[in-house]
């Protein structure tokens, strides 16, 4: 089981400490892998040359992988069963290398947690891509009226400090080659590896964003209260590549109209919306296109809050929080776990391990977790009660952000047409909340969470 971690594309490493396999691996008896790849403008600075071809971090991902395709049978290992697992980003890289021409025939199974290839804003075409790196050359003072030869050789004169933290921050790209078209076309036409793959998503995904960017509505130690104006503003600032048309219908979507007057409905309708988008609906995509071409597909929904969380209770279950149950995390007694959530975690472990070894995560004979289907739309829910699916779920809200919203703003706003969810089509909308938020922010808000909750692991 090979481990991609999440952060953006921006930060991250294989060494924080909530990624740790050794528990994954005694407790299922896998072996568990990791890698670092290069992030930022190290990894994914485009001019469409060979000095910076885009895509760097995820050919590093590809090394490692072909890697272990020639070396893991000396580990104890079988090159014929290795499944890749991420969350966020690491999600992402996952889908991409469902996509990639280049990756399919270095793993078998794929489980994706809270990102896929359709994950609004991490992706650009290569003109928004150029474009950024441009931008982000001209904040460090570098030429890029001349090409990219002079533009690249004054970036590699800058320390590696100023490189990472430049806005704004790069990512991946359509390159032609490494990821050859548009993901959710790609996904339409079957141009993708036709594996098996587990995925899913929490249940409250977008509210750790919320907190640390300081939305209105979203201090801790605090009720603040907000009304339709701010759920408004919100809305424009958490989402992805909307106009006013867009951002009106979806309001209006998502408002419980018997109580309109309601802050604490606004504050978890702005959740709702962030799941649906970035999370819900581009996995219910993934997963019915992988059902389309034959594939098993199991799909989970996490909603559990740690016994041991630092945020407020309406916060819920945040980007992140499956991750220490997915590793074993609940099994070190000094963590501060209950043995409620040991458990939850022994269970996780074996349904992830279960998959990578056979495809399907179900525990012997038990038929606990269906797979997905068109029809019923189900999913496992993870929590501490009895295991059970849940089904048809989301209908409504998918058709609003796979057709409604993208046609109502090819309709009302000729000048920048959709063609997607998965990419965002201008430079000016390229920021990867939306069009409230820089895109810097995300940076140093992924750095705050992976920091805030290592140091939650080293101190209790």
């Amino acid at each position: 089981m090979v481990w991609i971690y999440g952060g953006g594309f921006s930060t991250g490493s294989s060494a924080v400490d909530m990624y740790d396999g050794r528990y994954l691996a005694a407790t299922e008896g896998v072996l568990v892998v990791s890698m670092n790849y290069r992030v930022s403008t190290l990894g994914f600075a485009y001019t469409g040359t060979e000095d910076a071809p885009g895509n760097m971090g995820l050919t590093d991902q590809l090394v490692a992988l072909q890697w272990l395709q020639d070396n893991i049978a000396s580990f104890g290992g079988d090159p014929s069963k290795v499944t890749i697992f991420g969350e966020s980003a690491g999600g992402a890289s996952v889908g991409y290398h469902l996509m990639s021409p280049e990756s399919r025939d270095v793993f078998s199974r794929a489980i994706l947690q809270s990102g896929t290839a359709l994950l609004p804003g991490l992706l650009l075409p290569a003109d928004d891509m150029y474009g950024s790196t441009k931008a982000l050359a001209e904040s460090l003072g570098c030429p890029t009226e001349q090409g990219p030869a002079d533009m690249l050789a004054c970036l590699r004169e800058q320390d590696a400090a100023s490189l990472v933290a430049g806005y704004p921050p790069l990512f991946p790209v359509i390159d032609g080659s490494f990821i050859p078209e548009n993901p959710a076309k790609a996904l339409e036409d079957g141009e993708f590896k036709h594996s098996d793959i587990l995925l899913g998503s929490n249940a409250n995904e977008g509210m750790i964003f919320f907190i640390l960017f300081g939305l209105p509505g979203y201090a801790i130690g605090s009720e603040n209260s907000i009304g339709r104006s701010e759920f408004i503003q919100n809305i424009q600032a958490m989402t992805t590549g909307l106009n006013e048309p867009a951002v009106e219908a979806v309001a209006f979507q998502y408002t419980d109209w018997s109580r309109p007057d309601d802050a604490n409905m606004y504050r978890d309708a702005l959740d709702t919306i962030v799941n649906d988008e970035k999370y819900v609906c581009p996995a219910f995509s993934t997963a019915r296109a992988h059902t389309r071409v034959g594939a098993t597909v199991y799909v989970y929904k996490f909603d559990h809050v740690a016994s041991n969380s630092p945020f407020p209770d309406w916060a819920g279950t945040i980007h992140t929080a499956e991750i220490p149950f997915v590793f074993g995390g609940p099994l070190d007694a000094a963590l501060g776990y209950t043995a409620e959530e040991a458990e939850l975690s022994r269970r996780m472990m074996r349904h992830w391990a279960n998959f990578a070894r056979t495809g399907n995560p179900n525990n012997n004979n038990e038929a606990v977790w269906s797979p997905y289907t068109e029809s019923g739309r189900g999913y496992l829910m993870l929590d501490t009660g009895a295991p059970r699916m849940v089904t048809g779920q989301k209908a409504r809200e998918c058709a609003l952000w796979d057709h409604y919203v993208p046609a109502l703003i090819n309709t009302t706003d000729t000048a920048q047409p959709q063609q997607c969810q998965a990419v965002v089509e201008s430079s000016s909308a390229a920021t990867l909340w939306g069009q409230s938020l820089a895109v810097a922010l995300l940076v140093n808000l992924i750095k705050d969470i992976i920091s805030f909750i290592t140091t939650i692991f080293v101190v209790l």
